[in-house]
């Protein structure tokens, strides 16, 4: 593990849910916390989290009773580099389970990510932390939720704007445009195999903004599963780079979620 990250594990008993969640986003992050055991119950929604994407976006979506995927995570915000690899599991619309190792394989930190909140623990020093989801709400673009992260995860649409979907078809892309008085939410995606290009989500009001790329498709059943994501996070004069690189997956087979 590098130097200046354990360093940071060490000197940050309480890992900040904006860290992990940013390795989650791109493939690194974020309900019960129990100090032995395994979570095995979650509280899934009666309504699907598909049915929440406009319908002009759903043939883009895809569901998976249960999905995992192992991903290398390269991190970099102007100040700090950092190579991972994250093990994520996702039982559909009710648990994200992900796991956080540096290069000598070395595990610093694990979350789960139910309906209502984020849980973590840090590796290095054993704390764990429980906050409310709402509270990712004041570092991302929109209202931030299980769903949308789970949605960014399996590289489906973005359900964060409630507004209609202005399509463009202009180009060799299909453009889908949602935008309301706060949030501008744009993805472009190919009509004719039902893959996303990229997606982005940008604040209004303020300077925030949230653009992904998703590539190197790979076949998970009759759908296709980006392999390759590349991010990039701004915060006011803040801007944060990741790139994954998913290299094993795997659908519909029964996961636990130690924790």
């Amino acid at each position: 593990m590098p130097k200046s990250l354990q360093k940071v594990m060490l000197k940050n008993k309480s890992l900040h849910p904006y860290t992990v969640f940013v390795f989650l986003v791109l493939g690194l992050i974020l309900s019960s916390c129990k100090s032995k055991g395994t979570v095995n119950k979650g509280s899934a929604l009666a309504v699907p989290s598909i049915q929440r994407i406009d319908p002009a976006l759903r043939p883009f979506a895809h569901q998976y009773d249960y999905f995992s995927f192992k991903t290398k995570l390269d991190y970099e915000d102007g100040r700090n580099a950092f190579l991972f690899t994250a093990n994520i599991r996702i039982r559909q619309d009710s648990l994200i389970w992900v796991s956080i190792t540096g290069p000598l394989n070395i595990e610093v930190a694990r979350a789960i990510i139910s309906i209502d909140s984020v849980k973590i623990m840090n590796k290095m020093s054993g704390e764990k932390e429980r906050y409310p989801i709402q509270y990712l709400n004041k570092y991302f673009p929109g209202e931030v939720d299980y769903f949308l992260i789970q949605d960014f995860l399996l590289g489906n649409p973005l359900a964060a704007s409630k507004a209609p979907c202005v399509l463009d078809t202009s180009a060799d892309v299909t453009q889908f445009t949602q935008q309301d008085a706060k949030l501008k939410v744009v993805h472009h995606g190919n009509t004719k195999n039902y893959t996303l290009q990229d997606v982005l989500l940008k604040d209004i009001l303020v300077n925030q903004q949230l653009d992904a790329t998703f590539e190197d498709y790979q076949k998970v059943d009759s759908n296709a599963f980006s392999c390759a994501r590349n991010i990039q996070i701004q915060r006011g004069a803040q801007l944060i780079k990741i790139k994954g690189e998913v290299y094993k997956f795997r659908a519909h087979e029964p996961l636990e979620f130690p924790f």
